[in-house]
């Protein structure tokens, strides 16, 4: 057991290791960190023969492989049986963490008396430096945390601390809380969307609190440098849809009373119908964008015009 460093960081990763190589220095420079799991589901090129032959030294990296690729609900739950330390931080490998990350984390989820806490997610456009991604902190003017039609959150718009029924993937929660519930498998596809999520619910059915804070933050590095890891190696658009539309459906169908109230009452079938339309009209913009790169121009000239006129 660590007793100084009380938080075990879960990595899974699927067929990325140059990008993980890329993100993993964010992680190991965090403070409370007694160890550093990552949980290969079954890449191609093992991570720890990668690993051997990177720059990267640290004795508080622990590579678990997984045999096959069994998705990252698996991955996390291997993760979580695995970690020593009283608190589970999960991260991902596309994603860099901004500086005292956790520790904001932890001095925040005191303060507030949360069970369950994350911060911000940025996501870096494919013709945006990572200097420009880390401005968006300042130039996000999203008056709105939850999104009434995708029923999720819009977490560049949190600016102070905030309850939330559900969050994204990169949080901290209890190592025992997690062993008790663990994350569903049954959630699956080339989209593993949600499945955070139905965790996080069970968890607030069950009587635990949520929250999101604003000076922790994740970026997310650009979708066209690599798939893996949550999504899979498919670029079918028809799949992603159908993926991310099963899987949504899913986690209303069996949490819609703890969702309901968060997003004004609304019926479930109002729910599923806006889910439906807007995840095509989402996905289809994501495709544009890898295709077409003009299209990631048009939309950051928009948001700065957005930006100024905030």
């Amino acid at each position: 057991m660590c007793i100084a460093n009380n938080v075990s960081i879960i990595i899974p990763t699927y067929n990325r290791c140059k990008l993980l190589f890329e993100v993993l220095p964010s992680y190991l420079n965090q403070n409370h960190v007694c160890e550093v799991i990552i949980v290969d589901d079954g890449s191609e090129i093992p991570v720890q023969e990668a690993l051997l032959s990177s720059e990267i030294i640290d004795k508080r990296i622990h590579v678990i492989r997984q045999n096959r690729s069994m998705g990252s609900c698996s991955a996390r739950n291997t993760g979580i049986l695995a970690a020593k330390a009283p608190w589970v931080f999960f991260g991902e490998d596309d994603l860099i963490l901004s500086e005292k990350h956790i520790e904001n984390l932890h001095t925040e989820r005191v303060k507030l008396g949360a069970d369950i806490i994350c911060g911000n997610i940025i996501q870096q456009q494919s013709n945006e430096s990572f200097a420009d991604a880390c401005k968006q902190i300042a130039t996000h003017r999203i008056p709105y945390i939850l999104n009434n039609r995708l029923i999720s959150i819009e977490y560049g718009s949190i600016h102070k601390p905030v309850e939330l029924p559900f969050a994204h993937a990169i949080f901290l929660a209890p190592t025992r809380l997690l062993r008790t519930y663990l994350f569903t498998t049954r959630i699956g596809g080339p989209s593993f969307i949600r499945e955070d999520q139905e965790l996080q619910l069970t968890l607030r059915k069950a009587g635990y609190r949520l929250f999101a804070i604003p000076n922790a933050v994740g970026f997310h590095l650009a979708k066209s440098k690599s798939h893996g890891s949550g999504t899979r190696l498919n670029n079918s658009i028809f799949i992603h849809i159908a993926s991310n539309i099963i899987n949504t459906w899913q986690v209303i169908n069996a949490h819609y009373e703890t969702i309901a109230p968060f997003f004004g009452g609304i019926s479930k079938k109002v729910m599923m119908r806006r889910v439906f339309f807007w995840t095509i009209v989402i996905e289809i913009k994501r495709k544009l964008q890898l295709e077409y790169p003009f299209v990631d121009n048009v939309i950051c000239i928009l948001r700065k015009k957005i930006a100024l006129s905030g």
